[in-house]
């Protein structure tokens, strides 16, 4: 269709184009910065309140009129034809290319769809009308906006009518009254018109390939009539891939579905309406019966979205009822289920890891999956549950998270990670809860007893998620933690910390307060401050039972891991060594400093090495006598350091060496040709520790058989 003719329209042209169409008592509209607009009483009723629009814009929209009574509307074309004026007497606002179809009427479009014309009029309260100068079929929905049909090859081809649609059963009632065992799920309100005129039951859910029923539409699935679904979308890869989609959503919902595909004879697009024109009413019930299923193993899956894709939050919607359970009926006498005892609950209990980008919280989250998916005992020696893991993350390698599993000692055949959706050009990050559908299956298929988020702040919500809002976290968090609970999985996320220092431990993860409110479990994970090579994690809320000690660990650099296949001899890649029990408040790493000088550091090293006179730090430490004892005397003020006697310093607070118990677990089991130093010594290029470890308890150096 050819573009209208750009123009301001001067009041020259506009008074014959309305006088053309002005009856007797038909007002002027004013003028207005867009052109001529005004509410007046309709010219084709008789209704005289001021109900009837007429609007010409300036630029490229031509205009028309709308009569609010009735909803009709057009161009000024159809109205001189409506009152029997000879259009050619007003200017052409809009010119219509010499190339587009002639305009169907109702009766027509019916008579080539194969469709009866009553039913669609007064069944189905369809109207002709003109829409920017398109031809359309204009209905009503049970949502109270009507949808738009249109009948010339432009696109959209459906829409519609005003903003605040949103995904239903289009057809629900008329489908209950037809009733049956099987209702067809369709794509296009046509089709659905078709089915019924077969006597066939079907719906489809006014959003397009890819819509997923929403709470309400589920709840209606539950109390309806019928036992099974069966899928029939459009005859492409968007509709094979939103079937695909739509299965996968009624299946997690419990119910039985299947996707059928429509005959290779019905053309590329083909629908459930062209089966219906060529096999006619009588024959589509056995025709749909002898479809064979679509083997949904083949086709990519789209990306499921309701009226808001980017916006798993879903407005209130009317209808909708209150989901609950007397408390009689809950059974109390079922112990809590634990993925690591008095640490980490199952059932769709939420746990927390918060803490800063350098403390290794990945490679930790890493070990307890390797222990998971051989079944191993935790790190305390507590027994372990076996089981597949599904790792949801935005930023890890595939290949790092496979080699800190496999040095790990774990099975990677039962670990899968997750990080996009889609292909090519319309591949994004995951993002939850909308990509449930997606992520149920493969849950299922690595038998997973652990789903992962890694941040967690980054696969939660979308584009339109404030995850500093208690509102929004709440309401993405619920159904990722009913899912976790119906699958009884064990619900981890991990965090990065606020840039704003200081504050409660519990506090110190980003996003909002929401996050740890709903967790039942959250700890805090640093280094500690008497050793920066000890990391330690310490529990800040447990309200499933009495908070679990702060364990320590530290981290080794992996090498020579020849037996994974095409491994360089520095893999680059850490895995845990747990040392024990540690005496570690997670408000003293929260309350750590962060910023002291090298001077400084190298004086608090000296006094946890036993140095405790300003001599024996300047020998350790290689400075003057003078600033060794005015770094002390900062250390002093700062509460790091206290003065036991005259002469004589000790550390004090989070700089005190902590007392460690080593832990009493067997051994984990040894990764073939691997050899492990120390993080900090690793990356000096330093050889292999071999044999025990130094250990400092309260205060002296103590030399300790390794604690596997």
């Amino acid at each position: 269709m050819t573009a209208a003719r750009a123009w301001v329209p001067l009041r020259s042209e506009v008074e014959p184009a309305i006088a053309a169409v002005q009856p007797s008592g038909f007002q002027m509209p004013k003028a207005s910065n867009d052109g001529w607009i005004g509410p007046v009483h309709s010219p084709i009723r008789e209704e005289k309140n001021p109900s009837f629009s007429f609007k010409l814009d300036s630029g490229t929209e031509a205009g028309g009129w709308v009569d609010h009574g009735t909803g009709e509307r057009g161009s000024i074309a159809d109205l001189a034809k409506l009152l029997g004026i000879d259009p050619n007497r007003s200017p052409k606002i809009q010119p219509v290319s010499k190339s587009s179809p002639p305009e169907l009427t109702l009766n027509e479009f019916c008579l080539r769809r194969h469709l009866q014309h009553e039913p669609v009029k007064y069944r189905w309260r369809a109207r002709q009308v003109s829409v920017n100068g398109r031809p359309a079929l204009q209905f009503p929905t049970t949502v109270g906006i009507d949808r738009l049909k249109f009948l010339d090859d432009e696109k959209p081809k459906i829409r519609w009518a005003v903003k605040g649609g949103h995904a239903h059963w289009y057809g629900w009632a008329e489908a209950c009254e037809v009733g049956g065992p099987v209702l067809v799920i369709t794509n296009g309100e046509v089709s659905v018109w078709a089915a019924h005129q077969a006597g066939v039951a079907a719906v489809c859910t006014c959003g397009g390939e890819g819509c997923t029923p929403n709470a309400k539409m589920i709840a209606e699935l539950r109390d309806g009539p019928f036992e099974r679904f069966a899928v029939v979308f459009d005859l492409d890869d968007e509709g094979r891939s939103g079937a695909r989609v739509m299965v996968d959503a009624l299946r997690n919902a419990g119910f039985e579905a299947t996707a059928l595909e429509l005959p290779s004879n019905l053309g590329p697009g083909g629908d459930l309406d062209d089966l219906h024109r060529k096999v006619g009413d009588a024959k589509l019930a056995d025709a749909l019966v002898d479809l064979p299923e679509l083997n949904l193993e083949t086709v990519d899956c789209a990306t499921p979205r309701n009226e808001t894709p980017t916006d798993p939050i879903q407005k209130p919607q009317g209808g909708a009822h209150l989901v609950g359970v007397r408390l009689s009926d809950v059974d109390v006498t079922q112990p809590i289920e634990w993925l690591w005892k008095g640490w980490i609950p199952r059932n769709g209990a939420m746990t927390i890891f918060d803490g800063p980008p350098d403390v290794g919280k990945s490679t930790l989250v890493s070990d307890l999956a390797a222990r998971i998916t051989t079944g191993r005992p935790m790190p305390d020696g507590s027994p372990g549950l076996e089981g597949g893991v599904v790792i949801v993350t935005s930023e890890a390698a595939q290949q790092v998270t496979a080699r800190q599993i496999e040095v790990a000692g774990g099975d990677r055949s039962r670990v899968h990670l997750v990080a996009t959706v889609g292909k090519g050009l319309e591949e994004r990050p995951i993002s939850l809860p909308a990509d449930l559908p997606l992520l149920r299956p493969v849950l299922a298929e690595v038998g997973a007893v652990a789903l992962i988020l890694d941040p967690l702040l980054e696969v939660i919500g979308g584009s339109q998620t404030d995850t500093y809002k208690d509102g929004d976290v709440r309401r993405c968090l619920t159904p990722v933690r009913r899912l976790c609970e119906e699958l009884n999985l064990a619900l981890i996320g991990i965090r990065h910390p606020t840039k704003a220092g200081g504050g409660t431990a519990m506090y110190k993860g980003g996003g909002s307060v929401a996050f740890v409110a709903v967790a039942r479990a959250a700890y805090y994970v640093a280094r500690d401050p008497g050793d920066p090579d000890l990391r330690v994690i310490a529990n800040t809320k447990c309200n499933l039972g009495p908070r679990p000690r702060s364990v320590a660990y530290r981290l080794e650099v992996v090498r020579d891991l020849k037996d994974v296949k095409g491994a360089e001899d520095d893999l680059g890649v850490c895995r845990v060594d747990w040392v024990g029990y540690i005496d570690r408040s997670a408000q003293e790493l929260a309350d750590s400093p962060e910023s002291l000088s090298p001077e400084q550091q190298g004086v608090v090293n000296a006094l946890s090495e036993g140095c405790s006179s300003i001599g024996e730090v300047s020998a350790y430490t290689g400075r003057s006598y003078t600033a060794c004892s005015n770094n002390l005397g900062r250390l002093v003020k700062l509460k790091h350091v206290r003065k036991v006697k005259t002469g004589s310093y000790e550390l004090t607070g989070s700089l005190a060496k902590p007392s460690i118990i080593p832990f009493t677990a067997p051994p984990s089991p040894p990764v073939n040709n691997v050899s492990t130093v120390k993080e900090e010594e690793g990356l000096q290029g330093l050889q292999g520790l071999q044999g025990g470890r130094e250990l400092q308890g309260g205060g002296e150096e103590t030399t300790l058989e390794p604690p596997w």
